[in-house]
């Protein structure tokens, strides 16, 4: 069927303007330029044409055919192309070889029917007419063509006959031409928005797994991504008692209950600025400060901890349940890369990591652990209490801080 919804029908003319009008543009070129050499031959070769078939030709078709050249470059004529460019077949083609026909019937059958056809095909195979406009344009091309012909005062009825069974021909192959044209353009065209939207499926999954920048950078074929990044904060944060709550929790609730948990966190991470970097678990990871560096990734990941305290006791009322929650943050450098080639991941490294994985884990239930480094740096925003040195594994003794809220 060459047509779609109304809604679909607007969106597949839109995206076959630009390219109908280069098309009609190309063809009233050479429509143009085959004139002009026709001009040529019959002011060199044929003296005899009358004045005014003379007249016509290069006062009407010629002039006629560079203003419609000139058009297609106007945007209100872009915007009426198929109206444009049937007048133009009409009035100009149409009624300029008719004008010739009544004003110089001795010479008009030079040309004819074999002009005609060729005209009749430039209608349907070139100007990228839609179906029933191509076949309206050229059934009334060749109905003025036949009548001018027929109402010449030596008028040939055996050439007349033949000029009409030629263009009849021509009109019929013309037609199915015109109509598997436009069915070819509406198959390209729906192949084409589902081949994005496939892409579009595909590219949401992908962003899914992989930051935005870093998933350009795969689909582009870089092999190897890893970069540095001096100045970042890590936050981890972990279910207090998810172990025993499984134990008598049925699964399908269990799981129920860790995705409301980590959706919200995830719409926390996507609010602020947070980049998600994987759960373990019951265990949630987050950076601020990648892939796209920023000056205040510390606050940053400060407001998103609290935000993470308050989604879980939102939980807890909605659902009847007592969840604690650890979180740890630590801000220092780290690399970051892209592991794997089946079910790869972006993963951090480094000791900053390490550092922050034991805030969490070295931590209270119902609260905020962060170390020296981000007390440095947040101190006089955010209101933070001492909790002492205490001994972290794999570090020695370090001084460490609970995170109550912004000042």
């Amino acid at each position: 069927m060459l047509g779609f919804s109304p809604e679909l029908e607007e969106e597949y003319r839109a995206d076959r303007a630009p390219r109908d009008a280069a098309a009609v543009r190309l063809a009233a070129t050479a429509a143009l330029l085959l004139h002009l050499v026709f001009a040529a031959f019959s002011w060199g070769m044929f003296g005899r044409l009358s004045i005014p078939g003379q007249k016509i030709y290069f006062l009407w078709l010629v002039p006629g055919l560079a203003l419609w050249l000139a058009s297609t470059y106007r945007h209100w004529a872009v915007c009426r192309l198929r109206l444009v460019t049937a007048g133009v077949c009409a009035l100009v083609l149409g009624a300029g070889h008719a004008a010739f026909a009544w004003a110089d019937p001795q010479n008009f059958p030079l040309f004819q029917p074999a002009a005609g056809v060729f005209f009749v095909m430039f209608i349907y195979g070139n100007l990228r007419l839609p179906f029933l406009w191509a076949t309206a344009t050229g059934w009334l091309y060749s109905v003025v063509l036949l009548a001018a012909y027929a109402s010449c005062p030596s008028v040939d009825w055996l050439r007349a006959g033949v000029a009409a069974w030629f263009l009849l021909c021509t009109n019929v192959l013309g037609m199915f031409v015109a109509y598997l044209l436009e069915w070819m353009a509406r198959r390209d065209f729906s192949n084409v928005r589902e081949i994005a939207a496939e892409r579009a499926i595909s590219d949401k999954l992908l962003l899914n797994i992989l930051p935005e920048p870093i998933a350009k950078r795969l689909k582009q074929g870089h092999d190897v991504i890893a970069d540095s990044f001096p100045e970042t904060t890590i936050l981890f944060a972990d279910i207090v008692g998810y172990t025993q709550l499984s134990a008598k929790t049925p699964p399908e609730e269990l799981v129920s209950i860790l995705n409301e948990v980590f959706s919200r966190f995830d719409a926390v991470a996507d609010r602020l600025g947070l980049e998600k970097i994987k759960t373990i678990g019951d265990a949630y990871m987050a950076v601020c400060g990648l892939p796209e560096p920023r000056a205040d990734h510390t606050g940053v990941a400060a407001e998103a901890a609290l935000a993470m305290l308050g989604e879980v006791r939102a939980v807890n009322a909605a659902r009847g349940l007592s969840l604690d929650v650890r979180i740890g943050i630590h801000s220092g450098p780290v690399v970051a890369g892209v592991i794997g080639v089946r079910k790869f991941s972006y993963d951090l490294w480094g000791d900053s990591v390490n550092v922050a994985s034991r805030m969490e884990s070295h931590g209270a239930p119902g609260s905020i652990q962060a170390s020296e480094s981000v007390f440095a740096r947040i101190g006089d925003k955010f209101h933070m209490e001492p909790r002492g040195v205490i001994e972290v594994k794999g570090r020695g003794k370090m001084p460490t801080y609970w995170l109550k809220g912004k000042r």
